[in-house]
């Protein structure tokens, strides 16, 4: 992984990272994160 100083302060982070700070989420993109996860039977399992 390609990692690069930030700012001033000497701090390495990953690009990837920085990447990640730029992404805008909808409305819909919040509501359904936040949703309550809710747990499904294991079905065939042994």
């Amino acid at each position: 992984m390609e990692y690069i100083k930030l700012g001033n302060s000497g701090i390495e982070v990953s690009r990837l990272c920085l990447g990640c700070m730029g992404v805008k989420l909808t409305a819909e993109d919040v509501a359904y994160i936040d949703e309550l996860y809710v747990p499904h039977h294991i079905v065939g399992a042994l």
